[in-house]
């Protein structure tokens, strides 16, 4: 008995803790767009799968900014990578909640990965400068 009262207690403390955890994650990703949309050049973290332009084979964690130049990732402790702009764009959901995964297809016929949270797709499209981004907001 005392087993299930302490399972049900571990189970209830994960759904809170997991629903705050999102639900901080959506408003900090709600005040990035905000920001994004605005022109302000925000930083939006992310994960990128992109062997040709990283070096490494599997995805890693960082920042994507934009300017006026367009996209560049920028690895924790490792120097900006640019990535190429007007390319073609897939989104669908991630197996993480509140996540989505962009397969982007770069002129040059890169595939590039990345996983951001569903409030920054947008501004990420839009700094990609995928055409027919209106279709993605």
């Amino acid at each position: 008995m005392d087993f299930v009262v302490e399972a049900i207690f571990i189970v209830l403390a994960a759904c809170i803790t997991g629903n705050m955890v999102r639900s901080r994650s959506a408003r900090s990703a709600e005040k990035r767009a905000e920001a994004a949309a605005s022109g302000a050049g925000t930083a939006i973290p992310c994960r990128v799968a992109w062997k040709a332009g990283i070096g490494v084979p599997v995805a890693v964690y960082g920042r994507l900014v934009g300017d006026a130049a367009g996209a560049a990732f920028v690895p924790r402790r490792h120097k900006a990578v640019r990535l190429p702009a007007g390319g073609r764009v897939s989104i669908s959901d991630h197996w993480r909640p509140g996540m989505q995964l962009l397969r982007y297809r770069a002129p040059d016929g890169q595939e590039i990965h990345i996983v951001c949270y569903d409030a920054d797709r947008a501004a990420i499209v839009r700094y990609l400068r995928v055409p027919n981004a209106a279709h993605f907001d």
